[in-house]
């Protein structure tokens, strides 16, 4: 009797099966990722751009009395694009020496005009409504509040 070779077709089966849930387990992920729920950038984003601003404020090249006159210089100066800002929903609101920088009518900058939200309690717990950072900080004497938030959410998918 001649066995060898026969268990060879049955091996086959598994190595099958293998490449056939490699292949199911593929196009599920690619189907869930491209109908994927949204991701929430906001809170990044935000941080991201108070981290920004505080880093430009604090350069001993900074000149406070030219950006007051001059808006054009903090966004030069501190390599940010206004129109970028403006175009995606962020927000961005500099105070100096200001008691309430939320209501401030008169800001160093301000991209947005809307920040009456950042002041109420319930905005982290509400989903719809952008994110907020309020930050405080002491720069050459000036107590300097930034405020930023984001509405800007993306999808996976296409665009």
């Amino acid at each position: 009797m001649n066995l060898r070779a026969q268990l060879g077709d049955q091996v086959m089966v598994f190595t099958y099966l293998f490449i056939m849930v490699m292949v199911a387990g593929s196009i599920v992920g690619g189907v869930v990722l491209f109908y994927g729920t949204e991701i929430d950038f906001r809170p990044t984003e935000v941080q991201l751009l108070t981290r920004a601003v505080d880093h430009c404020l604090t350069l001993d090249t900074f000149n406070w009395d030219k950006a007051q006159n001059d808006s054009s210089y903090f966004f030069t100066v501190c390599n940010l694009n206004k129109s970028a800002l403006e175009s995606h929903t962020n927000q961005l609101k500099v105070c100096v020496n200001s008691k309430g920088c939320i209501s401030e009518p008169h800001p160093l900058i301000a991209v947005g005009s809307d920040f009456l939200f950042c002041g109420l309690s319930g905005v982290q717990a509400n989903e719809k409504l952008p994110r907020c950072l309020v930050s405080s900080l002491v720069i050459s004497g000036k107590n300097v509040q930034i405020i930023a938030s984001s509405n800007q959410k993306a999808t996976q998918g296409v665009a």
